[in-house]
């Protein structure tokens, strides 16, 4: 089992997984199958997905744009909407400490010049 996967699988708080490539990478090391929920409207939104053991399993750089700009919007955040993004924000509202593992590997298929990049 992958390093990754490993933290995934032992974080002792909830879990929330962004991205599509990274999704496939957990389920598959931890012999867990993915199951697209259809039921959460989702607006301009990929669905999110359900992975045994993960709270919520989203796609990446469109769903963490909408919640960057939920919370730029709404500082509030009293209403976030009902999609991935706003389940995203409303877990955020939920916790008391977040810790982020953030992959730095580019996606070809998401390469756009406007976005931050480091060479480090």
């Amino acid at each position: 089992m992958s390093f990754l996967a490993s933290t995934v699988d032992n974080y002792p708080g909830k879990t929330i997984i962004c991205g599509g490539t990274t999704s496939q990478i957990i389920a598959r090391e931890l012999h867990r199958q993915i199951q697209i929920d259809l039921d959460i409207p989702i607006g301009d939104l990929p669905p999110s997905a359900k992975i045994k053991g993960v709270n919520l399993v989203t796609e990446g750089i469109l769903t963490l744009g909408a919640v960057a700009e939920i919370l730029e919007n709404n500082p509030s955040l009293d209403s976030p909407p009902d999609n991935p993004a706003g389940n995203i924000v409303k877990r955020i509202r939920e916790s008391d400490m977040i810790d982020l593992m953030v992959g730095t590997r580019i996606n070809e298929a998401h390469q756009d010049p406007s976005l931050p990049w480091n060479s480090k």
